[in-house]
C-alpha cells in the first residue's frame, strides 16, 4: 500500500514534469522587425529595436522590415508606412525612398502600406484610366 502510494506520488510528480517541459518548449512570440537578405529564405524576426534591426541589415546587406504577423498596419494615404520602434505607425509616404530616409532618422522600419493602389500613370487605352 505505501508502495503504491509512491509509485502514485512519483507518476504525479513525472507528469508535472513533462509538462512544464511541454511549456518551455512553446515558440515565444516573434518580434515586430524582421531582418532579411537575399541568403534567406525567411525573414529573421528577432528585433525589438528597429536601430538594432537595421544596423545588423546593413551589415549583411539586406533589409530590416515589419513583421506583419506582429503589427497590425491599417494603412493611410501613403503606399509606404514608417513604424517606429515604439509601434508608432505613419502611413503617407509615396515613395519607399522618403520612407526608408525618415526610418533611418527615426530608428524605425518601413513595410508596403495595405489596402492602397499601386501609383502608376494613367492608361490612355482604359475605359476607366483614358481621356
Amino acid at each position: 500500500m505505501i508502495r503504491w502510494a509512491w509509485s502514485g506520488l512519483g507518476a504525479l510528480a513525472i507528469a508535472g514534469g513533462l509538462s512544464l517541459l511541454g511549456g518551455a518548449a512553446q515558440p515565444a512570440a516573434a518580434a515586430p522587425f524582421c531582418m532579411r537578405n537575399q541568403t534567406m529564405t525567411t525573414p529573421m524576426c528577432i528585433y525589438y529595436d528597429a536601430a538594432e534591426c537595421q544596423r545588423e541589415a546593413t551589415r549583411q546587406g539586406g533589409d530590416c522590415t515589419v513583421n506583419r504577423r506582429e503589427v497590425t498596419i491599417r494603412g493611410g494615404t501613403g503606399q509606404y508606412c514608417l513604424v517606429t520602434s515604439s509601434l508608432v505607425l505613419s502611413c503617407h509616404y509615396p515613395d519607399r525612398d522618403s520612407c526608408a530616409r525618415d526610418a533611418r532618422l527615426q530608428n524605425g522600419a518601413c513595410t508596403d502600406s495595405p489596402g492602397v493602389a499601386p501609383a502608376r500613370t494613367p492608361d490612355p487605352y482604359s475605359r476607366q484610366n483614358g481621356y
